[in-house]
């Protein structure tokens, strides 16, 4: 994945959970909390990138990951709102690349596909 791509995938995350934010009000709090860290978070990645780069879109990921995974009552929320399913999982799926070489979970030898699944899968 080129920078370009990559940058594209944050700018094009942030803008659909901003999107998601702004007209969905089914979402639960948490939910919501969630994603508009995500996409503060990304939006900023994508602002600093010529200073940050793939390691600055990697801390983001980690901090969507670690609180996906560690808090079962926001992952289900999550699983139970079909969109925002979509919009992670793209993400997810489109960084595994970036998380490879950056993140701690595969430092630790986790399975990058085993975490996506258990986040995303309903």
């Amino acid at each position: 994945m080129s920078d370009a791509d990559l940058l594209d995938t944050v700018t094009s995350t942030a803008t659909e959970l901003a999107d998601l934010l702004a007209d969905d009000d089914t979402l639960e709090p948490d939910v919501r909390e969630l994603l508009f860290s995500l996409a503060d978070g990304l939006r900023r990645s994508a602002q600093t990138f010529k200073m940050t780069g793939a390691e600055g879109v990697a801390r983001e990921r980690d901090l969507l990951v670690g609180r996906l995974t560690t808090n079962v009552g926001l992952r289900e929320h999550v699983r139970s709102h079909p969109r925002a399913v979509e919009v992670i999982g793209r993400f997810l799926t489109r960084t595994t690349l970036v998380a490879s070489f950056f993140t701690t979970a595969v430092d630790a030898g986790e399975d990058v596909q085993k975490i996506i699944q258990a986040i995303t899968a309903g």
